[in-house]
């Protein structure tokens, strides 16, 4: 029932995504957040768990704590997306890789800062690098757009709380899992 919930969830996230990634000036709305910087990028020649373990290892490093979203679900048959990585730092900044649609070459990444947003250019510019540096993936499109103060409450909610929800049910799981062995 939980994982029926979480799958339910991903896609009313993944609508929220594209939306953000996909900016309509005009469809702008009070709850919406944006994507400081939204990189969608092909890879070619690439199986999904290297990019997610390069995904893993460059984010943690950078001092972000790390989901593994698209492991957890597929290690419970109900993968949608091949590779959805979530991260999250001390500074309430989130990264989010996933591929688009599942079983492609096609992959988004999302950055997005605390509101109202304060560029991090370096930031920004180590995630075009980290794509780039892969040798197996190109970016095809690079958006960047902001956020207004206006929308603190909504990022904390649809961003923090979420996360933090996510790493309690994982760590409930790897408890669970270490159990029942």
């Amino acid at each position: 029932m939980v994982l029926r919930k979480r799958i339910s969830d991903l896609a009313l996230l993944l609508s929220v995504i594209i939306a953000v990634s996909f900016p309509a000036r005009e469809a702008k709305s009070e709850l919406l957040l944006y994507s400081d910087l939204s990189l969608h990028f092909e890879c070619d020649n690439v199986h999904e768990h290297n990019l997610e373990k390069a995904a893993l290892t460059f984010l943690y490093n950078a001092g972000f704590r790390v989901i593994n979203e698209g492991k957890l679900l597929r290690n419970h048959d109900s993968g949608i997306f091949d590779t959805y990585v979530i991260a999250l730092d001390k500074n309430k900044r989130s990264v989010e890789i996933l591929s688009l649609p599942p079983r492609s070459k096609n992959y988004m990444l999302t950055f997005i800062t605390k509101p109202p947003t304060i560029r991090d250019e370096e930031f920004e510019k180590k995630l075009e690098d980290f794509i780039s540096s892969t040798g197996y993936c190109h970016i095809t499109q690079k958006t960047r757009e902001e956020n207004g103060a206006n929308k603190v409450n909504n990022f904390d909610k649809y961003i923090v709380d979420r996360f933090n929800t996510l790493q309690a049910e994982v760590e409930q799981l790897d408890h669970d899992g270490k159990e029942g062995h």
